[in-house]
């Protein structure tokens, strides 16, 4: 009998399928199966993050630049500040799209490589195992593999990755300028990520998996019922089998508003704190230009740079 029992959707008691450090070591396992693309894509992105992390500085420089007035240097800088900025939307665009054409067939065959091995794991399991088991839940769980790692991937790859990396230069860059901005800036991202990371590991973490199993359920459960239609038929059971399934339904719908509010409760918390960088991250950028330490173009370096973290810190919420 196969040792697939323990992992069995419907068993309360059943071990849990997969640490993070074994997660971990499957996404590397397939990413390095293909180091040419690897490398091609982290370059790429590598490089979209750098000119995204300019950004704020650029900006700086060029309002900088008009507030000079137009002289003969003010119009020099300015016209240097907008080609700078232009350049650098043309080199993260450009290497964005670029990443993502390396990305596409890396993504495609690891993924086609999962199903497969899936496949040829489940057909070598005994014939009592898939006699005791629903082949609908059995085809949900092969397909939702390759789903769950280009979730993943995705994630890593469009994400955390370039969020880690952006977040921790807009913190070093800021506190080398202004290390009163700099530590609120990083003790902010710092505490919207603690919340995120404790809301999703233990105040959502639970209901998702109810959730999760309610929706395999309806798969199983509508699979199985269309592969018996016939004898479901031949019996005159037609009005059970749609109350049996109307009950499976209505569980995936309690399980659903129960997560999705979870979901909603916790982003409440990472807005308040989103909304405290904003107003933190300007009123001390203001108060410096009050005591003449800061210029225009600060101030649109600071709106700039919480455009720029927010919508990062958003992707880790």
């Amino acid at each position: 009998m196969s040792d697939a029992y323990d992992n069995d959707d419907t068993r309360e008691d059943g071990q849990r399928k997969a640490s993070l450090r074994q997660v971990a070591g499957f996404m590397w396992k397939h990413w390095s199966s293909q180091p040419g693309k690897l490398a091609a894509v982290a370059l790429l992105f590598g490089l979209a993050i750098v000119a995204d992390l300019s950004m704020p500085f650029a900006s700086k420089g060029l309002v900088d630049a008009l507030t000079a007035g137009p002289s003969a240097s003010g119009q020099s800088a300015a016209a240097f500040g907008y080609g700078v900025l232009i350049f650098l939307a043309f080199v993260f665009y450009m290497s964005r799209n670029t990443g993502v054409r390396f990305h596409i067939p890396f993504a495609s065959k690891n993924m086609e490589r999962i199903v497969a091995d899936g496949f040829r794991d489940v057909q070598r399991f005994s014939a009592d195992w898939h006699a005791d088991n629903f082949a609908g839940a059995t085809v949900r769980r092969v397909s939702r593999a390759m789903n769950a790692y280009d979730t993943i991937s995705d994630t890593l790859v469009w994400f955390m990755i370039p969020a880690i990396g952006v977040l921790i230069g807009v913190t070093v860059l800021t506190f080398m300028q202004w290390p009163v901005i700099g530590t609120f800036t990083g003790v902010t991202i710092l505490l919207f990520v603690a919340v995120a990371y404790l809301s999703s590991r233990f105040y959502v973490a639970e209901p998702l998996k109810r959730y999760i199993k309610a929706d395999t359920a309806i798969g199983a459960a509508l699979a199985d019922a269309v592969a018996s239609n016939a004898t479901v038929k031949a019996f005159g059971a037609e009005a059970r089998e749609q109350k049996r399934f109307d009950g499976v339904v209505q569980a995936w719908t309690k399980e659903a508003n129960h997560t999705w509010s979870r979901f909603t409760n916790a982003w409440v918390i990472q807005n308040l704190l989103l909304w405290l960088l904003q107003a933190g991250l300007l009123g001390l950028v203001l108060l410096e230009w009050s005591k003449g330490r800061a210029t225009a173009g600060d101030a649109v370096f600071a709106i700039t740079s919480f455009m720029l973290v927010s919508s990062y810190l958003r992707t880790l919420g």
